[in-house]
């Protein structure tokens, strides 16, 4: 998550916001973390494989 502002939110208070929005339990997330900044391409899309890389060198 990239937080606008203010504390950023638990994984619980995400997955109460899901539920009470309907999306199906299998995919909710698992964690949450939070970033500065998404990495982005020039054309301003999202890297995927950067964050992925950013979460296998995190410490567990």
């Amino acid at each position: 998550m990239v937080p606008s502002g203010g504390d950023a939110p638990s994984l619980a208070a995400v997955q109460e916001h899901l539920k009470n929005n309907g999306l199906a339990k299998p995919k909710w997330p698992e964690e949450v973390g939070e970033i500065d900044e998404f990495p982005r391409t020039p054309s301003g899309k999202v890297q995927k494989f950067v964050l992925r890389e950013r979460l296998r060198e995190r410490p567990a």
